[in-house]
């Protein structure tokens, strides 16, 4: 042991026993026992004979030579500045984010009821019918004449010359075109909107539609989409709202859906969402487009995507009923 001191030996056992007699003789107080090593030595506290379970080196090391082979523990073991052991304190939590941005404006109320007409007037008395004179008397019948002899038939006479031929009129006015029955129309996404972390509604690439009508007719629009979470952390979240436009405007009534992708277990989060709505418009050229927004969350969101190379780019599909 080069000079240390070891429980295992007896000299240094003997020596330890008489210490510790001799601070119990002189104070019946409680007090820390100290084993001091000779110069270059250390401490060794055995667990079993040749088994040590505790060895204090010279420098101030401190050894557990069994610590390898113990048990596995979820606790840990920290130390202050005196090298007193204890729990560790957890670190503290992340402050909390700032409040999003305030949703857009809701749309526009109907139209009031239309005010009640006046009450109709009274219908003016009718004139009374005048007295019908009296039937004259029927006068007699004449006497039948005779029938004359048919006297006998002309010679035809020869046909005339044929007129000029006159000028064509004018055309009439075309009729009205016929009912076509359904006109169909469809388009698909050509690209994704990346990163997406505000609440302007904006176009889908790829999901606009403009067609003509020639007369006023029912309008039927599906439409369906996709989203991603641009993060992976868990429990992260985007609301996203997919809205169906007419010429450039929000439909008074339906046409706008709200979803939510929700992030599992480290992982990107994903979702779709359909919409599907009946409108009237009048004749004329009419605009169709479909367009999102990320309503809220705490994660920025990919909405779409290429029709060709991915899953999920967002379609429409528009039905006339003529």
């Amino acid at each position: 042991m080069n000079g240390a001191c070891s429980m295992i030996f007896p000299p240094c056992f003997r020596r330890a026993l008489l210490a510790t007699a001799a601070l119990s003789a002189l104070s019946a107080a409680a007090a820390d026992v100290t084993i001091t090593p000779a110069p270059g030595g250390g401490v060794v506290i055995n667990s079993a004979p040749g088994t040590t379970a505790l060895k204090v080196a010279p420098g101030n090391t401190v050894q557990l030579p069994g610590l390898p082979g113990a048990p596995t523990h979820t606790d840990f073991v920290c130390r202050d500045a005196s090298g007193t052991l204890g729990q560790c304190q957890l670190p503290p939590t992340g402050a909390e984010g700032p409040a999003g941005a305030t949703g857009s404006a809701g749309p526009a109320g109907s139209t009031g009821l239309a005010g009640s007409a006046g009450p109709t007037g009274p219908t003016g008395a009718t004139g009374s019918t005048g007295v019908s004179g009296p039937v004259g008397a029927s006068g007699p019948a004449g006497a039948s004449g005779s029938v004359g002899v048919s006297g006998p038939a002309g010679v035809p006479g020869a046909a005339g010359v044929s007129g000029a031929t006159g000028a064509t009129g004018a055309t009439g006015p075309a009729g009205p075109t016929g009912s076509s029955g359904v006109t169909r129309y469809h388009v698909r996404g050509t690209a994704a909107r990346l990163a997406v972390n505000t609440v302007t509604p904006t176009v889908q690439p790829g999901l606009t539609q403009t067609f003509t009508l020639s007369n006023s007719a029912d309008v039927v629009v599906w439409a369906n989409i996709g989203t991603r979470n641009t993060s992976a952390t868990t429990g992260v979240y985007s609301h996203v709202d997919l809205v169906i436009y007419v010429n450039g405007n929000y439909l008074p009534d339906g046409g706008w859906n709200r979803f939510t992708t929700v992030n599992g277990s480290s992982s990107n989060g994903i979702n779709t969402v359909a919409i599907n709505t009946l409108i009237n418009l009048p004749a004329g050229t009419h605009t169709i487009d479909l367009r999102t927004l990320r309503n809220g969350g705490n994660t920025d969101v990919d909405i779409g995507g290429n029709s060709v190379t991915g899953p999920n780019p967002g379609e429409m599909t528009i039905l006339v009923l003529d």
